[in-house]
């Protein structure tokens, strides 16, 4: 109903209820809806611990019920939704969409949308931001050890690495 009434939506914020039946069906439902470059927040995170709002008293990522029936649940699943190219463990290998349709069955109607249309997701003591569009392509970067690519690729501002090195190999007596 809300989507019909509101065809249009640039922000949604979900203040509405509490219990967690509400507040993932609510993301389920209008995340999706929000127009790209759009932002979905919700708040009162911390109803996934409260036990009169369907949350899980003592729990975390650990415990089975609290992944699967709480909203700070679904925002952990929601965070290795965004990091899909890594989930299989193809460390420097991005995966595809498509090769990971197995790992969420239950979710398969929509994993892809936030995987494909989520840009960033922010956490913040109890609040969920969401922000949509374009994700960043995966890449790879090494960025450990005695090595760190000094190229400019244009992504972002040029570091001047050579004095970080040379202070480093100083300091940690590196040998070529």
């Amino acid at each position: 109903q809300l989507q019909e009434k509101y065809p249009h939506v640039d922000i949604f914020l979900d203040d509405g209820g509490h219990v967690m039946d509400q507040q993932r069906t609510a993301l389920r439902y209008m995340l999706p809806h929000v127009q790209p470059d759009g932002v979905y927040m919700c708040e009162d995170l911390s109803t996934s611990w409260g036990k009169g709002f369907g949350g899980v008293p003592g729990a975390d990522h650990r415990n089975r019920s609290f992944r699967q029936d709480t909203m700070v649940g679904l925002v952990h699943l929601t965070m290795d939704w965004l990091q899909y190219h890594w989930v299989k463990g193809g460390v420097m290998k991005p995966a595809k969409p498509d090769d990971l349709n197995e790992l969420w069955v239950d979710q398969k109607d929509w994993w892809q949308s936030i995987a494909l249309n989520i840009k960033h997701i922010h956490y913040y003591n109890q609040m969920i931001v969401y922000e949509k569009g374009q994700p960043e392509v995966p890449y790879n970067a090494m960025t450990v050890g005695p090595s760190i690519p000094i190229k400019d690729t244009g992504v972002h501002e040029p570091v001047q690495w050579m004095p970080v090195l040379n202070r480093l190999s100083q300091r940690l007596k590196w040998e070529d």
